[in-house]
């Protein structure tokens, strides 16, 4: 199949082509896809050419309307080419050859047994669907470990009569389940699949029926891991085929914990409630991080379930560091924290109101301090302050001052303690947030004098105001009485005369962290 190649573009449309691929596949190093595969240079112009990037960018049209594919866009091919570029080690290049050659030398044998041409209009529609396959099924994360194992491909070593079935079953083509004997029954390419993880993907039971009544079928081939694929596409016949006794399915290991908490990230409560009431395949570890997948999700039922089950409703023993009430927090789950509350769950520690805060769950924090009036200490309410003031989470800010979960008035009595209040009004400051300065001010804080001049000389709200550059926080706090200042003559002049300030901080993206151990750790 002939490719097509980028680098065929007149120089200055190739570099406005790369600026712009940068924004859309987020790929620092975009220069360096000079080495992807030819195949996806015309995936990477339709991409742009869709988005009306390239209409200034192209100074001969003609030229450049032939690498404009007729069709319909396909971002599965540039998503995973994208994917793949953001995951793969530092010393690999861009894209590793053997993958290009398998895509190019399978369609060409698809096309070949269709008897077609090798340039027929049809092996681009392919080889689209083709990385569309990997992207959904297989992943560029997945390809990448390979590869860090050393895991290469020789074309030599594949049979085109056990690869050209499974290829035609990731295309949607008619498939003969005579076409898999036994004696091939394994046989597949890490990239692409063996026999029955691609039927599983095609969710073709007719086909899965076939190749689970061979003898020599091999179940457990951690390459492929096809209870997760079975349940990643949602098939309780499928899970249930794989359970068969006769076929030793392991139980209890990484993919089956893997894949009962994909059932949970899908809410298929069916699929779940199956591998986790089959024999063997339930723990109070896995019960404990299906819980905490549970609550990250949301999904009560699901956690009504687990706790059915015997989960602990604190999460004893995660693999996780966020509990499942600090992950119903996060999400403003009110409902799943009153469960866990009402579940046995130990009281909630200050991280669990700061998962609240972060997100301004006002209804779950408000559940919080009811159920648990703290007695805290001044620099614990400091903290949320200071959390809620760095997410800008305005309404719960006034909720939390209005509500008087915070006492100001211990905070101002020496520098120590004012330090976290001079630290929320900058943030608030930098950030251009007027509401909460003007709200920390009516709560009693003041916005220069002495406390200020404590923790740094010569600081005020006013200077953090022109160090953000806003007019409309600097005249705020005109019309409150504080004197202008010329930020030339501050501590931050070098800043000002270098061009860093002013500048707005932008606001931070949140995210409630989280991983998966299964892949390192059995049970």
């Amino acid at each position: 199949m002939s490719g097509f190649n980028l680098l065929g573009l007149p120089a200055e449309c190739f570099h406005g082509v790369m600026e712009q691929l940068i924004e859309i596949v987020d790929i620092p190093e975009a220069v360096r896809l000079r080495a992807v595969s030819k195949t996806f240079n015309q995936e990477i112009l339709y991409t742009l050419a869709q988005k009306s990037v390239l209409a200034d960018l192209c100074r001969d049209k003609e030229r450049f309307e032939k690498y404009w594919p007729p069709k319909e866009l396909r971002p599965s091919a540039l998503r995973f080419v994208a994917t793949y570029m953001r995951n793969r080690p530092h010393a690999q290049e861009p894209w590793n050859d053997n993958i290009s050659a398998l895509l190019n030398y399978l369609v060409d044998a698809i096309l070949q047994s269709e008897g077609l041409a090798a340039d027929d209009p049809k092996g681009l529609s392919y080889m689209y669907e083709l990385c569309g396959h990997i992207e959904r099924n297989r992943g560029a994360e997945h390809i990448v470990a390979d590869i860090q194992r050393d895991e290469e491909l020789y074309l030599e070593d594949i049979s085109p009569e056990s690869l050209i079935p499974i290829g035609r079953i990731a295309l949607g083509l008619p498939v003969d389940a005579s076409e898999f004997r036994d004696e091939t029954i394994n046989e597949g390419c890490w990239l692409i699949g063996n026999p029955l993880s691609i039927s599983i993907c095609a969710s073709r039971l007719d086909l899965i029926q076939h190749i689970l009544s061979q003898p020599s079928v091999d179940v457990n081939d951690r390459e492929y891991d096809v209870i997760e694929l079975a349940v990643r596409h949602c098939s309780i016949e499928i899970v249930r085929l794989l359970l068969e006794p006769r076929l030793g399915l392991r139980i209890g290991n990484p993919p089956w914990c893997s894949a009962v908490l994909e059932s949970i990230a899908l809410k298929r409560l069916d699929i779940a409630r199956l591998l986790l009431e089959h024999p063997g395949g339930c723990s109070p570890l896995l019960l404990a991080d299906s819980l905490a997948e549970a609550t990250l999700q949301g999904h009560i039922e699901t956690v009504e379930m687990l706790l059915d089950m015997g989960a602990n409703a604190d999460g004893d023993g995660l693999h996780t560091s966020p509990t499942p009430i600090e992950y119903a927090a996060w999400k403003g789950c009110t409902d799943i924290v009153q469960l866990l509350l009402d579940s046995g769950a130990e009281p909630p520690e200050i991280k669990v109101i700061r998962a609240a805060a972060e997100q301004g769950h006002i209804d779950t924090a408000r559940l919080l301090f009811r159920e648990y009036p703290w007695p805290w200490y001044p620099e614990a309410q400091a903290e949320i302050l200071l959390v809620a003031i760095t997410a800008q989470q305005n309404d719960f800010l006034d909720f939390y001052i209005d509500e008087e979960h915070i006492d100001i008035e211990p905070l101002l009595e020496d520098e120590d303690d004012f330090e976290v209040l001079f630290t929320c009004i900058s943030k608030a400051c930098f950030s251009a947030n007027t509401h909460a300065v003007l709200k920390l001010h009516e709560a009693g804080v003041p916005l220069d004098g002495p406390l200020w001049d404590a923790v740094q000389e010569g600081s005020s709200a006013m200077l953090m105001a022109e160090v953000s550059g806003d007019r409309g926080l600097i005249d705020a706090l005109l019309g409150l009485g504080l004197d202008p200042v010329d930020p030339m003559e501050s501590i931050f002049a070098a800043q000002f005369e270098s061009g860093r300030f002013p500048r707005v901080e932008p606001k931070p993206e949140t995210a409630m962290p989280r991983k998966n151990a299964f892949k390192d750790l059995s049970y």
